[in-house]
């Protein structure tokens, strides 16, 4: 069964036939959007705060939600959602409330919220008419993950990322094992900081196409674009920009090939071309079905 969509198949096949003569794309750097930042009323979608990234064009983009780990706030993933907003993304930035506390599955509710609202062409915000509601896909970090693939569970959305997620009372487990969305996961070796990788057992438990593999000498902190002390102090060393260039590169990719359609994205997903690359390991790559409904 084909990971991506038919309608592109046979241009997949064709850049993954000349990709060896071709440069390969780099999705690390960034793209070729202009954007402009934003800040999110406080309490809406019952977020506490947050950012909206919108690039200056006409669109309509996709739309991605992009979302933080514990004890975090939206400033952790504003430099993400800039990267992705760079590539044609309009990109929500929640800040949850919680603190020590944070309730999982609220915030899944939050990110489903955020995505309604700014599907919906009559919200008035800086991405009013430029956000396609058809097309929506997630990001989270650590517990940011696990709130993004409750949500993702939900929504099927269609394109999922983690960075790094962690668990908390099986929430993510049972979550993840009827998860349509394409995912991609993106682990650092376990730690303290990721409950020394309680995701990782499950990983290859969704039904839909996945793929997954570890960044070399990665940390918890690599999830986080702009880094802080504490969890570098923590979690085995801060936010390292040449780690987290795969970061990047590869959420960029899974996102343009989802959600575009972009067949150059879909090359660098491929198996081979994911082997070939240095400075990750342990992939794995799973056929699936993608989910048959996407969110409005």
């Amino acid at each position: 069964m084909s990971r991506f969509p038919a309608s592109v198949a046979l241009a997949a096949a064709f850049v993954c036939a000349w990709a060896s003569e071709a440069q390969a794309a780099d999705y690390s750097v960034k793209g070729p959007e202009s954007v402009s930042t934003s800040t999110l009323p406080r309490n809406q979608g019952g977020a506490t705060g947050g950012n909206l990234v919108v690039p200056t064009g006409r669109g309509p983009y996709p739309l991605i939600v992009a979302s933080h780990g514990f004890q975090a706030n939206a400033s952790n993933q504003l430099g993400w959602a800039q990267h992705f907003a760079s590539y044609g993304f309009v990109v929500v930035v929640p800040s949850f409330p919680g603190g020590f506390s944070p309730n999982h599955a609220r915030n899944g509710e939050i990110i489903r919220n955020l995505a309604s609202l700014y599907a919906n062409p009559a919200t008035v915000s800086p991405a009013q008419g430029k956000v396609d509601g058809s097309r929506i896909g997630l990001e989270g970090h650590s517990a940011g993950g696990l709130a993004s693939t409750v949500a993702a569970n939900v929504m099927k959305a269609g394109a999922l990322v983690l960075f790094d997620p962690v668990d908390n009372s099986d929430l993510g487990k049972r979550a993840l094992s009827t998860v349509c969305s394409p995912t991609l996961s993106i682990f650092a070796p376990p730690s303290s900081c990721n409950s020394q990788g309680n995701w990782v057992p499950f990983k290859d438990t969704s039904v839909g196409p996945r793929t997954s593999f570890r960044v070399t000498g990665s940390t918890h902190c690599d999830g986080e674009n702009s880094g802080r002390f504490l969890c570098g102090l923590f979690c085995g060393g801060g936010a390292n920009r040449t780690r987290q260039n795969h970061y990047a590169h590869y959420a960029t990719a899974q996102f343009l090939a989802w959600l575009k359609n972009d067949p150059a994205a879909q090359a660098e997903l491929t198996e081979s071309a994911l082997e070939a690359r240095q400075g990750i390991e342990g992939v794995s790559l799973t056929s699936g079905a993608a989910c048959a409904s996407t969110p409005v």
